[in-house]
């Protein structure tokens, strides 16, 4: 089984903006820890019309971006939207993470291929 990163499924021309969120090793560690264990996972096409139902009806095995980052640093103590569950984190709210720092935007390249050392997304994948 070949290894995919964990944006491999997104569209080409999609801008992933990339932030820092203050927290200690060990919550980084366990954040990219539960985002490895989500890679390869099916997109929550049910989670994202949770948001238009104002209920939620996605399922526990299938994720979608925003839901993904949040559900994992929820599990590794890091906080991002004080209030707002994992499930009810829809894509752009990150961007209004108030002790997120903006630190650079990517663009899902038109071809892609398995995650190598010249791949721009790469560092994604690295670590915090």
């Amino acid at each position: 089984m070949t290894e995919q990163h964990w944006t491999a499924n997104h569209t080409p021309g999609t801008i992933i903006d990339v932030y820092r969120v203050p927290c200690t090793q060990r919550q980084a560690e366990k954040f990219y820890w539960h985002m490895a264990s989500k890679k390869g996972r099916r997109y929550d096409f049910l989670g994202i019309a949770s948001f238009a139902l104002r209920m939620n009806v996605g399922s526990s095995r299938r994720w979608f971006c925003s839901e993904a980052v949040a559900h994992s640093a929820a599990i590794a103590g890091i906080t991002l939207l004080a209030k707002v569950p994992p499930h009810k984190v829809f894509p752009g709210m990150l961007d209004m993470v108030p002790a997120a720092e903006f630190v650079e935007r990517l663009v899902v390249p038109a071809k892609r291929q398995t995650v190598g050392a010249e791949d721009p997304l790469a560092a994604l994948a690295g670590g915090a």
